[in-house]
């Protein structure tokens, strides 16, 4: 007898993957495309300069990096609630932070040490690792569809908006209202929307590692080589994404004008 493949994808948990969804996308929006606005001259970027700013997010960006494994240990054994949450709260004590920053040493400080950690938190990774706990291998192509067609609005959001919030409240406000609205979302999320726990009906519990497995990786070649291409392509694709508003900007284009272009491309 046939089988009717909508079986396979009746039960999926639209309830908690849409919320996870639109925090991703919000998260993404307001940490990573807010940062091309917060750059240029209408914003931080007339108070402190290119250099430090760039350091602050290279630094985030690396230290969110450097979390991954744990991160990704913990979700394994006790799911994203508790990362989601917690992330929703340092990235919103980051952006008010740097709203607050007088010094360039301030602005480095939060972006290493709560925006990072905080992206790490509340970007794709970690809705990744939920979707294959709460699906089976026949709904994960809906539920990651989903996630990136909600989380790709970011830049066709975010990136007008933080522009036009810079214009209306000035940078240092925006920074609070935008961390305040990941705080909320993010919050709600992991509060209401995710399960407690760490596997769904599909997912046994992951064994541990073997000893000596990383290092196993580490010494193979391929591995190497793949990690390598993957640092240059996310270096170059991170330096344009996040410096292209600006580098207009000071080409004499206006800010309002390529935050929609940008916005555009992201689309």
């Amino acid at each position: 007898m046939l089988q009717d493949p909508k079986a396979h994808t009746s039960n999926i948990r639209w309830g908690s993957i849409l919320p996870l969804s639109i925090t991703v996308m919000a998260a993404f929006g307001i940490m990573f495309y807010g940062f091309s606005v917060y750059l240029t001259d209408d914003a931080a970027g007339s108070e402190f300069s290119t250099t430090a700013l760039s350091l602050a997010y290279g630094g985030a960006v690396l230290g969110g990096g450097l979390l991954a494994m744990p991160l990704g240990r913990y979700a394994d054994r006790h799911g994203v609630r508790l990362i989601l949450g917690l992330g929703s709260v340092l990235g919103f004590l980051g952006l008010v932070g740097f709203g607050a920053a007088e010094e360039s040493w301030q602005v480095v400080a939060v972006w290493w040490l709560l925006i990072g950690p905080a992206g790490a938190m509340t970007f794709y990774e970690p809705a990744f690792v939920a979707i294959d706990q709460w699906c089976s291998p026949q709904q994960r192509p809906r539920a990651l569809a989903a996630l990136t067609v909600i989380g790709g609005l970011a830049g066709v959001l975010f990136i007008p908006g933080t522009e036009r919030l810079v214009s209306a409240l000035g940078w240092r406000q925006t920074t609070v209202v935008l961390g305040f609205v990941l705080l909320v979302i993010g919050g709600s999320t992991s509060l209401f929307a995710i399960p407690k726990g760490s596997f769904g009906q599909h997912q046994n519990p992951t064994p541990k590692p073997r000893a000596g497995s990383l290092r196993t990786l580490v010494r193979d070649r391929r591995f190497r080589l793949y990690t390598l291409a993957m640092m240059l392509s996310f270096f170059a694709a991170q330096g344009v994404l996040s410096h292209r508003v600006a580098r207009f900007d000071e080409a004499g284009f206006a800010v309002a004008a390529v935050a929609l272009w940008a916005a555009v491309a992201s689309a």
